[in-house]
């Protein structure tokens, strides 16, 4: 891959990545829930969607998938309603179960809650970034534009593969840390329900917009 062509491919993603999105408002709710010594398996998940997606690319499937296409139609409808059983899930647990349990005084942000299995967690964070059609669509017509000719194809496929990992992990744990970072300062000013609530609001808005341009 010419080297020049990887580093402007590499600062592009790297604002592409620092823009928050449903993958990042994932990790931020395992950070915040689990601490952010468990959030690998989470971005683990993200980045295997990820691949997933750019050898589908690689071997010309993506291509199928225009905006126009009715695979993508039904894309965006399944990837909103699982935005929204996100969000409505959140709104059950902590307002709804939690308050019929009537658990005593709210806890503050870092507390830690019960850790879910490795799968579970690689699991959500799959589908999640599974759930964002405009992903593939985006990959789809974004990498190519960075593929040299004169170059063989996979080696360069497989170098901007290992350059999103690379970035996504950095940036996804910069934001963790900022979070437990927040959290320790201002912890007075959170209680256990004001992070999932603001979660469960972007997830919702997240779905209802794309369900709309469906």
């Amino acid at each position: 891959m010419d080297p020049a062509l990887w580093l402007l491919f590499a600062l592009a993603y790297l604002g592409i990545t620092f823009s928050p999105g449903p993958n990042v408002l994932m990790v931020l709710n395992h950070t915040a829930k689990y601490g952010y010594r468990h959030v690998f398996v989470t971005m683990a998940g993200n980045l295997s969607c990820q691949l997933l997606i750019i050898v589908a690319i690689g071997v010309g499937i993506g291509s199928l998938l225009t905006v126009e296409s009715a695979a993508y139609h039904w894309m965006k409808i399944a990837g909103a309603l699982y935005l929204i059983y996100l969000g409505a899930r959140i709104v059950y647990d902590v307002f709804i179960r939690g308050r019929l349990k009537a658990v005593k005084a709210p806890t503050q942000l870092n507390q830690v809650h019960a850790l879910p299995s490795a799968r579970k967690r690689f699991l959500e964070a799959f589908a999640v970034s599974a759930s964002n059609p405009k992903t593939v669509i985006f990959l789809s017509a974004f990498l190519p534009q960075f593929i040299s000719p004169e170059w063989p194809i996979v080696p360069q496929f497989a170098i901007m593969y290992l350059t999103i990992a690379i970035i996504v992990i950095s940036v996804h744990y910069m934001y963790a840390f900022l979070l437990i970072r927040a959290q320790r300062r201002f912890s007075g000013m959170f209680s256990s329900r004001l992070f999932p609530g603001l979660s469960a609001a972007i997830y919702l808005f997240l779905g209802v917009t794309l369900g709309v341009s469906a």
